[in-house]
């Protein structure tokens, strides 16, 4: 059985660049109660990684101007683009699919989400990744960064909404997080809360 892992959207491991906010929240509402916010053109984010699939989990907030929702272009390994925005029945929640990259070559890769234009907000909570080297990968970070990786044993579903040039959904493994935990955490439910969040100014 494959074994994933739940990296936290604050982890030392996800690299940030351009315009965001890091906020706490109820820890019912989002993964270990924290969610990155971003909205300008030309917010990113990295994430390093070695396994087979990738996945990111958050939502958008729509705010009352009714800016609407930029898209945003993610990549693996410099390769193709994919661009994606998000629907509106993902305001204020944290649990949604934003990205699954679909089978990828076992082995290391890259990440990269960058926002295509101002707009309302998009929300990170966490990334998911399929692990083919958990034990060397926990085993690299620092402690800090460890305690914010979680094991778990699970399927994946594809994101909803609009896409220019949408993955192959032929052989999706990451899905519903909802799965045993291998490290203490008991079992994984994403809980759907809406909540009002700090912005940036």
């Amino acid at each position: 059985m494959s074994s994933y892992a739940i990296v936290d959207d604050q982890s030392s491991r996800v690299q940030y660049y351009g315009q965001w906010s890091h906020s706490t929240v109820d820890a019912n509402a989002a993964w270990d109660g924290t969610v990155s916010i971003a909205f300008e053109k030309g917010a990113g984010a990295v994430f390093e990684f070695h396994g087979t699939e990738v996945a990111v989990v958050g939502g958008i907030l729509i705010e009352e101007s009714t800016r609407p929702v930029s898209p945003a272009s993610f990549t693996i390994d410099g390769g193709k683009p994919w661009t994606y925005t998000p629907p509106n029945s993902y305001n204020g929640t944290f649990d949604n699919y934003l990205y699954d990259s679909n089978t990828l070559p076992d082995g290391s890769h890259t990440l990269n989400v960058t926002l295509l234009d101002d707009g309302s907000p998009w929300i990170f909570d966490l990334i998911l990744y399929n692990m083919t080297e958990p034990n060397a990968t926990v085993a690299a970070a620092s402690s800090a960064a460890a305690s914010q990786v979680t094991l778990i044993t699970t399927v994946i579903a594809a994101p909803t909404g609009t896409s220019n040039t949408s993955p192959s959904k032929s052989n999706v493994l990451i899905g519903p997080i909802v799965g045993g935990i291998v490290g203490g955490r008991g079992v994984v439910h994403l809980r759907r809360a809406r909540v009002l969040l700090p912005l940036l100014d």
